[in-house]
């Protein structure tokens, strides 16, 4: 019976685990179409379902739907001026874009760029007066006034040879170095001029969002234009932290390679466990990724009756551990949400340590969840402790302490 118990545990977690990995496969399809719209050729505006890839170039196609439930359509770049989904904007442009090489193997000699034109859905980064936008596949930004035209910022890498004055030779030599061609400084202090923006801004302007980004804000503010910054609300990277109670169900076994006497398979323990978990949302793939430190108390008591021995085996084992890990989640609709985690025990703080006569040393063991959310704000969620070797300072010694529990959250804060 007891071997029966230990191996309960192992059992179950595979069971869970293959229970969840299919459910993921089988609620992604529900997910993935989310409310947006599309304007087509002739200016009308078109409220849909589209299927939302996270692009990480710019989109050629999209497809969508014009309700839940009718057949999927597929909408070309030459039919689509612009479609929004969830925060991500894209517009449609003609323009002309730099297609030099980059990459040090790869640069040329010369700082003008190689202008090549295509059409293009940009994203949107900052919209307003003056808009911000991207082409994601370049990793090239463009802007707009007025919603004009759209028009590539320039910057570009390339090698330049200089002099070196080598006065221990008595000669001058030559070396190649890079060198940029950053005229996006030059078109922005050109368009974006307002009282509170100064040349300083340029100086330091770097080519990258978050710079350009702030510049176009501030512009805007500045003209007392209304604007959207777009990488704002996709881009939250929030902490939060939550509490947690739950029943947790504990076996532990005991071998020992030089005495038969000290192999001991000890009772099952159902138990309470407590938890509190600061988590730190990663501000990418709209927040699905988070890392986490949880602080948790756990306590295992049993023993083993030796009555040939008049003797009974007793394990007093209580600690806080600390596991630090990652977490996905995966979004069924507005208020509810799966998770998947992984989490590996970097402390174990042992307050009681008695297994027999021995001492617990405490050990180090991976955690793997899964979760349910409601209203971001309640959880519930299956966790399986892996094996952990309590008596790992012992020689003859090992051990196996595994766990699995039923946990309910409640967030205190953080959004």
């Amino acid at each position: 019976m007891k071997h029966l118990l230990t191996q309960t545990i192992s059992s179950k977690f595979h069971l869970f685990i293959s229970f969840f990995l299919l459910l993921h496969l089988s609620t992604r399809a529900q997910i993935i179409f989310e409310e947006g719209y599309i304007i087509d050729n002739d200016n009308k505006k078109t409220t849909c379902w589209i299927k939302n890839n996270e692009w990480n170039v710019s989109p050629r196609t999209i497809t969508y739907q014009l309700n839940e439930n009718s057949s999927p359509i597929e909408g070309d770049i030459t039919d689509i001026k612009e479609f929004k989904v969830s925060s991500e904007k894209y517009r449609r442009f003609t323009v002309d874009i730099d297609q030099s090489e980059t990459g040090i193997q790869n640069l040329s000699t010369s700082p003008d760029p190689e202008f090549k034109e295509e059409t293009l859905f940009l994203k949107l980064l900052v919209e307003g007066k003056a808009t911000l936008y991207v082409s994601r596949q370049h990793q090239k930004y463009f802007y707009s006034i007025n919603n004009d035209s759209a028009t590539q910022l320039i910057h570009k890498e390339y090698i330049a040879k200089t002099t070196v004055d080598t006065k221990t030779h008595n000669y001058n030599d030559t070396k190649n170095v890079i060198r940029s061609n950053d005229g996006y400084k030059f078109q922005l202090l050109k368009d974006l001029k307002c009282s509170d923006i100064n040349i300083q801004s340029f100086n330091s302007l770097e080519y990258e969002k978050k710079d350009l980004s702030k510049l176009f804000e501030q512009y805007n503010k500045c003209v007392g234009a209304t604007y959207t910054n777009y990488e704002e609300s996709n881009n939250k990277a929030p902490l939060s932290l939550h509490i947690k109670a739950g029943a947790k169900y504990s076996t532990l076994k005991i071998r020992n390679d030089a005495s038969y006497y000290h192999n001991v398979d000890f009772n099952a323990h159902y138990g309470l466990t407590l938890a509190c978990q600061l988590e730190y949302s990663l501000a990418i793939n709209k927040n699905k990724w988070s890392i986490f430190l949880e602080p948790s108390y756990q306590y295992y008591d049993s023993e083993d009756p030796r009555d040939e021995y008049s003797f009974n085996y007793v394990v007093d084992y209580s600690s806080i551990e600390i596991p630090l890990g990652i977490k996905y989640y995966m979004f069924l609709g507005e208020d509810s949400k799966l998770s998947l985690s992984t989490s590996f025990v970097v402390l174990d703080a042992v307050i009681d340590d008695a297994v027999g006569p021995h001492e617990i040393t405490g050990g180090h063991n991976f955690n793997f969840s899964c979760g349910f959310s409601y209203k971001d704000k309640y959880s519930m969620e299956l966790k399986y402790g892996a094996r952990r070797d309590l008596l790992n300072s012992y020689i003859n010694y090992n051990s196996n302490y595994q766990s699995l529990s039923v946990v309910l959250g409640y967030k205190l804060f953080g959004k």
